[in-house]
């Protein structure tokens, strides 16, 4: 398997992030938690008519593949050469990343402008337009996927009083 290495085929990744669902190795970051805090700052709004256990994981699934994402970019910098040094990287889960208790959000510089234009991007195009989903709730929905993804980021390039 190239699990590990940087090329990984839609079946591997998509084995990988259902191994990582069941075992939590992504979701040690306390993703749910996290997700279920940007609810409870009014950052994600609820979507009318789409069960809110639906909307949970859906937001929990966006993250965990951000931090995948993320992840895999970093490690992208192992061994890497820097001025003559090697670099060397590698990944541990710190469970105390996004918990809840600790961490203060502070003045995100995510905009809901800047949101907006990327929702109205999405939404005129047709690749992703669902017909059985009124455009009013696509809206809130896909501007609360793109919260998630931006914050997501902005927290994890950013340190805690930062």
């Amino acid at each position: 398997s190239s699990s590990s290495g940087a090329a990984m085929s839609p079946r591997e990744f998509v084995q990988f992030m259902h191994k990582a669902r069941s075992s939590g190795s992504i979701g040690g970051y306390g993703l749910s938690a996290y997700v279920d805090r940007l609810v409870s700052e009014g950052q994600l709004e609820s979507v009318p008519m789409l069960p809110q256990n639906f909307q949970h994981k859906l937001y929990v699934d966006i993250a965990r593949l951000i931090v995948f994402a993320f992840q895999r970019a970093v490690l992208t910098l192992d061994d890497a050469q820097v001025w003559g040094h090697t670099l060397k990287v590698s990944l541990s889960t710190p469970t105390t990343r996004f918990d809840t208790q600790h961490i203060r959000r502070r003045q995100s510089v995510v905009g809901v402008a800047q949101l907006r234009v990327i929702v109205d991007q999405m939404l005129a195009d047709k690749a992703v337009h669902m017909r059985m989903l009124p455009r009013p709730m696509a809206r809130r929905l896909y501007t609360n996927c793109m919260t998630v993804v931006f914050l997501l980021i902005e927290d994890l390039l950013t340190g805690e009083n930062e």
